[in-house]
This record gives structure tokens, C-alpha cells and sequence, in this order.
């Protein structure tokens, strides 16, 4: 085992060794190894290093052809012996490159990186002995031929490995460097010239290699955030259908118990009220019997809209599909309300289009008339005294039903707010009984059955909801 002793600049004796390495050999492992960037860019990385074949492939082609033609021209078998190193350092590249396709696993990115400069190095190195040409040889065409096999290479290098500097600038730097000296040893223009060529070169490539890696590590980073980004929205996404599920099975299950107890007490308060088993005596009896009965109803109709809710974000709402006809919904909501209105000082019209005589359409009708019979009372229970409702039925991009009213109206933002289950909006001088569902389960329910559902509203000027069903 081998330790090397040094003194650091505050004269201490400092040992470096296996697993004590010096600050600059470290520095070394870290830029080999690509350190700072995230692991899984990093990996990706390496993964481009460790391609398909095809790059080690052109290295052994260009080797082949290169010693071919420098050993033609100078009749010479030392170009051939340079080519079988070059081919056997290939062949070394093609071993490490199985063992990364067959057990990438088994090291880290960072280790398969320095073997991979532990493997290219040798090889840009090698390459640069070719410019023992310009040192043997005056002949031009043979060290153009030189230069421009070796250029072409590390061109080859800085294209092939953009994510990874010190995979591309282990070939570039000994294999052009190597030039650059034995120009200046030659000496002459043209070796001075090839000397300039290669420095700007060398210079040229190590920006473009900057400016490549960036580039490249930029969009991997932005594409693994993406791809973290849409696993946390698909985790988010699944963790709210759960929540949804959950809540949608608890306030079915609580509406059941809920509908049976009340459901008794509404037979016994029409038992009661009917005095099946003899008169109650005080009226006083009677007056509250009829407060009982009233808001056990009420109850029970709130507990229904929670459960209609429920069943339809479970999608387990079923729907009885069957042609029906306009008129008789519209003359049925019409008949309910109407009562209601006229009691509370409204004025209530009903304007028919002729048209409908002949139309149908296909839809569930008790859930079209819930629909329809939500947005009538929501409009009675929002309109002031003295006020009017207006329901109108006709012909127009299929059969519409509009109810219109003049009541306190709504801004954008409780429109939105208005439509969501469980809310109530305006003022709360103006607030009203109610559970805050009628409009979100009008909503529901009309795009369950294929229709659709607007709204518009001004503050102090009124409402207008239109629903409209596709003709049969």
C-alpha cells in the first residue's frame, strides 16, 4: 500500500494515501465523476456515455481507414502497427461497454463514469501520437491526412458526449495537444500553423463542451423536476379521488341513518295529525304537531340531496332513461311552485313554447324534475317581496328551460362560490334555510343526465339558469 507524505502550507506533515486522498486528486474524482448534479441526471448521463455501439463502432472504422492510408502512402508497416493498438484499445471500450449493458447495477453513476476516462483516455492519447507524421514525414498530404483524422475525431468526441466534459475533453486534449507540440518542434510555417490551428481548436472545443453541458444538464434536471412533478400530481390526484371516496361513503352511509328515524317520525305525525286513535285535546297539539311534521320534512329532503351528492361523486347514481315529455315537466314544476310564490307576494308566469307540442326527449324524468324543481325554489327562496319568477320552456339548441327571477342576484365571485355543495351566498341579512345544494345537485344532475347547465346573475337585478336537454 502506497502513502505519499507532504507538507500542507501550515507546515504540517500531511499523509495521502487510499481513502485520504489529496485536495486536488479529489477535485479530480469530483469533476470525473460529475459531481454537484442531481443522481438522476447524473445517471442519465452516464447512460449516454454507455450508448448503443454505434460510437465505438465508428472509432474502430476511422482507426482502420486512418492507419490504412498512412501506411499506403508511406510505405511503412508502423501505421498498421498503430492501428491494431488503436483497434485493441477499442476493443477494451467494447468489454466495459457489455459489462455496463449487462450489470449497470452494480456500481454507481459516478464509478461507471471514471471507468469509462479510465477506458477513453488511453484511446485519445494514442490517436495523438499520429502526430509523429509531422516529425518523420515533410510530405503534406500525409500530415493533412494526420491532422484531419485526428480533428474529425475529437469533433466526434465533443458531439458524442455533450453531459459529460471530462468524457469529451479525454480525447480532445492529449490527442490534440500532442499536435500542437510536434508542431512547434517541427518548427516552419506549417508546423506553426498547425501548432495555431490546434490551440484554437482545443480552445473552441472547450467552450462548445461548456456550453453543451449546460445546455444538456438544463433540460435534464428541467425534465426529472417535470417527471417529479407529475408523480407528485398523479400521487396528489389518487390520495383526493380517495379522500372523495371516503367522504362520499361516510355521508351515504350517515343519510341512510339518518332517513330511517325520520321517516318514523313522519308516520307518526301524520298519525298523529290524522288523530287516528281519537282527538289531541289542546289545539296548541295540533299547531305543534304540524311544526314537527314540517320540519321533519324538511330534514329528510336535506338528507336526500346529501345522498343524491354523494351517489353521484361515487358515479353509483342510477338513472332511469326514458322518453318524456317537456311539457308535462315543465306544467308539473310549474303546479308545485307556483303556490309557494304567490304565498310569499311573488309574481309567478309560465311562457311555453307551441314548438314543444311535438318534442321529446330522452332523459331520467323524477331527476329532471328534481333539477328543475331546485332552481324554481331556489329563485322563490332569493327573491324579495313584490318580486317576480319566470319560468319559459321552448326550442333552441334542443329543449331549454329557463327560470328567471328578480331577486337579490349574485357577484362573479359568489356565482362561482354558489355552485360549490354546502355554501350559501349574499348578504346575511338576506340569508335563507336551506342546506346550500340545490344549485351544486341541479348542476350534477343535468350533466349526468347529457345536459347542460348555465348560469348568469347581477347583484340587484336577478338570476337567470337555463338548462337544456339534447331532442330525442
Amino acid at each position: 500500500m502506497t502513502h505519499i507524505a507532504a507538507v500542507d502550507r501550515s507546515g504540517a506533515l500531511a499523509t495521502y494515501g487510499p481513502g485520504n486522498d489529496s485536495p486536488m486528486i479529489e477535485k479530480l474524482k469530483r469533476f470525473v465523476s460529475g459531481a454537484g448534479v442531481p443522481p438522476a441526471v447524473q445517471a442519465e448521463i452516464i447512460a449516454e456515455l454507455y450508448p448503443r455501439s454505434f460510437r465505438i463502432g465508428t472509432s474502430i472504422l476511422t482507426s482502420i481507414v486512418t492507419g490504412s492510408v498512412l501506411a499506403t502512402i508511406m510505405h511503412s508497416w508502423l501505421p498498421l502497427a498503430w492501428m491494431a493498438v488503436a483497434l485493441a484499445l477499442c476493443g477494451l471500450r467494447t468489454i466495459d461497454w457489455l459489462h455496463y449493458q449487462r450489470a449497470k447495477e452494480t456500481r454507481t453513476p459516478s464509478e461507471w463514469a471514471f471507468r469509462f476516462i479510465l477506458g477513453f483516455a488511453p484511446f485519445g492519447i494514442w490517436w495523438g501520437t499520429t502526430a509523429a507524421v509531422l516529425l518523420l514525414s515533410d510530405d503534406p498530404l500525409l500530415m493533412a491526412i494526420a491532422v484531419l483524422a485526428t480533428d474529425a475525431q475529437g469533433a466526434g468526441a465533443v458531439c458524442s458526449y455533450p453531459g459529460h466534459p471530462p468524457a469529451a475533453l479525454s480525447f480532445v486534449v492529449p490527442a490534440m495537444m500532442m499536435f500542437a507540440i510536434a508542431g512547434l518542434i517541427q518548427g516552419g510555417a506549417i508546423g506553426y500553423s498547425i501548432t495555431f490551428v490546434e490551440v484554437v481548436l482545443i480552445a473552441n472545443y472547450v467552450i462548445i463542451i461548456r456550453e453543451f453541458y449546460r445546455s444538456t444538464v438544463r433540460g435534464l434536471i428541467a425534465r426529472q423536476e417535470k417527471s417529479e412533478m407529475a408523480d407528485h400530481l398523479a400521487e396528489a390526484h389518487l390520495a383526493l379521488k380517495r379522500e372523495g371516496a371516503a367522504k362520499s361513503e361516510f355521508l351515504a352511509h350517515m343519510s341512510h341513518e339518518l332517513r330511517t328515524p325520520l321517516n318514523a317520525i313522519l308516520g307518526f305525525s301524520d298519525v298523529i295529525l290524522t288523530e287516528t286513535f281519537g282527538p289531541l285535546g289542546s289545539p296548541k297539539y295540533t299547531e305543534y304537531q304540524h311544526d314537527i311534521h314540517a320540519a321533519a320534512a324538511h330534514l329528510l329532503n336535506i338528507v336526500n340531496e346529501v345522498l343524491d351528492i354523494a351517489r353521484i361523486e361515487a358515479g353509483e347514481l342510477t338513472l332511469q332513461i326514458d322518453s318524456v315529455d317537456p311539457l308535462d315537466i315543465t306544467r308539473f314544476a310549474a303546479k308545485l311552485i307556483r303556490q309557494r310564490a304567490l304565498t310569499k307576494g311573488l309574481s309567478f308566469d309560465v311562457d311555453v313554447d307551441p314548438a314543444l307540442d311535438e318534442k321529446s326527449i330522452r332523459t331520467d324524468e323524477v331527476r329532471l324534475k328534481q333539477a328543475l324543481i331546485n332552481v324554481l325554489s331556489n329563485a322563490v327562496k332569493f327573491t324579495p317581496v313584490g318580486g317576480s319568477v319566470r319560468l319559459s320552456a321552448g326550442i333552441r339548441d334542443g329543449v331549454f328551460f329557463q327560470v328567471s327571477d328578480t331577486g337579490v342576484g349574485m357577484t362573479p365571485e359568489d356565482l362561482e362560490r354558489a355552485l360549490l355543495p354546502f355554501v350559501q351566498v349574499g348578504r346575511p341579512m338576506l340569508a335563507q334555510e336551506g342546506s346550500g345544494l340545490g344549485l351544486p345537485l341541479s348542476r350534477q344532475l343535468i350533466e349526468r343526465l347529457g345536459g347542460r347547465f348555465h348560469i348568469e346573475s347581477s347583484v340587484g337585478v336577478g338570476t337567470v339558469v337555463s338548462i337544456t336537454m339534447p331532442l330525442a
